[in-house]
């Protein structure tokens, strides 16, 4: 009995001094002879607990060859701020969220065919997990599809029934199909007024949000659109209140805007061309997508269609900040897609 006890504390001892290795990232103590002893230790309780061992086992490996590593140091250093933020802004966070992404990337052809740059996925998949998504495998195989206009979208389920309900009831009141592009799921980061924000993820990038006809109807930051109220001479009511009290009135105001500005603009930029030196002034705070889109204007979504998004619940984007004009997406409560479940969604 006693020699017995002896021998439980000696592997007891074993096993603290290895954790302590682990802990302390020294690769020079983790040799096979401690591994050995570790699959000893736990021969008695099954396969499962050997495995999850070795799985431990090797991914304190892996992280200490990565810290190890000058070129994985230097691939942090050139992260940019808003990604470096994600992983809580230090090197061990980054380091430990890139193995179980690189792992789970690896395992799974869906996320793959969804997000094919592995590096791209490790920040991903934190944004994922604090919007309640834990299984990510899972949440990319839930997806229902949608049509609308040309082609078909991936998207939330409940998504796609609203977009379905959209659907029908425009051609019901219109009777005519609608022809216009449609864009859904899209793993990717937000645009803030068409700018990528590297870190930030998108409303597409959970199945919530469309963009309808993107090439004709604008996204704009916040300092393009104060240049559109000042060449129009008036501001627009674009706030969210006004989207779920008055949706026509908006779409309204915002097609008055674009008409507005291309009648307005055009005599503007000729004035400019004249050597008006007020003209020519504020011309100058133009942007190329701004001098573009005075001679198309900014809008083109049927009023009948705008509307419709507004009855099954859709927010509209130019409600934004940075007024996006062809976006759409859906304020539902998401779903939770917890990490236990093990089945493989099909690609």
């Amino acid at each position: 009995m006693t020699k017995a006890l002896s021998k439980k504390s000696v592997e007891r001892n074993k096993t603290n001094r290895d954790k302590k290795n682990f802990n302390q990232h020294s690769r020079g103590n983790l040799s096979l002879e401690s591994e050995s002893d570790l699959l000893t230790m736990h021969s008695t309780v099954g396969n499962r607990a050997v495995g999850r061992v070795m799985q431990e086992f090797q991914y304190f490996l892996t992280l200490v060859e990565l810290m190890s590593n000058e070129d994985t140091r230097k691939e942090w250093e050139k992260l940019e701020k808003d990604v470096k933020a994600v992983f809580k802004g230090t090197f061990e966070e980054y380091l430990a969220a890139r193995i179980e992404a690189d792992q789970e990337w690896e395992a799974h052809p869906i996320i793959q065919k969804h997000v094919p740059d592995k590096a791209k996925y490790r920040w991903m998949r934190v944004r994922y997990k604090e919007k309640d998504i834990g299984d990510v495998p899972k949440f990319f195989g839930s997806l229902g599809t949608a049509t609308l206009g040309k082609g078909k979208v991936l998207l939330q389920p409940e998504v796609a029934e609203a977009i379905e309900q959209v659907r029908q009831e425009t051609e019901k009141s219109t009777a005519q199909s609608i022809a216009v592009p449609i864009g859904g799921f899209v793993p990717r980061e937000a645009k803030p007024g068409g700018k990528p924000k590297p870190g930030k993820i998108s409303e597409h990038a959970i199945g919530r949000a469309v963009d309808v006809d993107h090439l004709k109807n604008e996204v704009f930051s916040l300092k393009e659109w104060r240049v559109i109220e000042e060449v129009i001479g008036s501001s627009v009511d674009r706030s969210e209140a006004r989207w779920w009290r008055d949706p026509i009135g908006l779409w309204f105001d915002i097609d008055s805007a674009s008409k507005d500005f291309v009648r307005l603009g055009q005599q503007l930029l000729h004035q400019a061309d004249q050597g008006n030196e007020s003209a020519l002034e504020q011309s100058m705070k133009w942007t190329e997508k701004l001098s573009r889109r005075v001679r198309t204007g900014f809008i083109n979504l049927d009023p009948g269609l705008v509307e419709q998004f507004h009855a099954q619940g859709f927010l509209w984007g130019v409600t934004f900040q940075n007024p996006d004009i062809h976006h759409f997406e859906f304020p539902i409560k998401q779903r939770s897609y917890e990490t236990q479940t093990t089945k493989e969604p099909q690609p």
